[in-house]
């Protein structure tokens, strides 16, 4: 089995699992918590999802993947590579299940705070993997969802995982 079957595999596997998309769920609850606390807010502008613009790369584990794409499929599915293919306009229409690095980065703010929050959550996200028994990959998101190809559980590219 190559890597993109694997990654397939394994994320659609989790799409179906209500214990990995509820641990993520709760996860995900704490960590938007403690981000409104921080006074941390999204401007909406939506750069941060231009990757190629904003010159960064988005990575996410194989469940986070999976919540990522258990509900809507992406508003632009030929979206080109480094671009989400959640975003229209500035808007995210993927927001609820947007991954980790979506909800602890902001343009501003405390770049040390999100850091340490993303860590802290990572480790958790990882936990629930091992706890579950579900296998870890950590994926650029663009290709991971090129690989996966969440309308039709067929993958065409390859994907980033590390």
């Amino acid at each position: 089995m190559n890597g993109d079957d694997e990654l397939r595999a394994v994320v659609n596997a989790c799409r179906t699992d209500p214990r990995v998309l509820d641990g993520l769920a709760t996860i995900f609850r704490d960590v938007d918590e403690r981000v409104a606390r921080m006074g941390t807010a999204c401007m909406g502008g939506g750069c941060c999802c231009r990757f190629a613009l904003a010159g960064h790369r988005l990575y996410v584990s194989t469940a986070e993947l999976a919540f990522l794409l258990s509900g809507d499929p992406p508003v632009r599915p030929a979206a080109g590579p480094l671009e989400c293919p959640f975003q229209q306009g500035p808007a995210c229409r993927a927001r609820n299940r947007r991954p980790l690095g979506c909800r602890t980065f902001f343009c501003r703010g405390d770049q040390a705070a999100q850091t340490e929050l993303y860590e802290s959550a990572h480790t958790q996200i990882r936990q629930l993997h091992t706890s579950l028994d579900v296998s870890y990959m950590y994926a650029e998101l663009t290709a991971a969802i090129t690989a996966v190809d969440c309308r039709r559980g067929v993958g065409t590219s390859t994907s980033g995982h590390q």
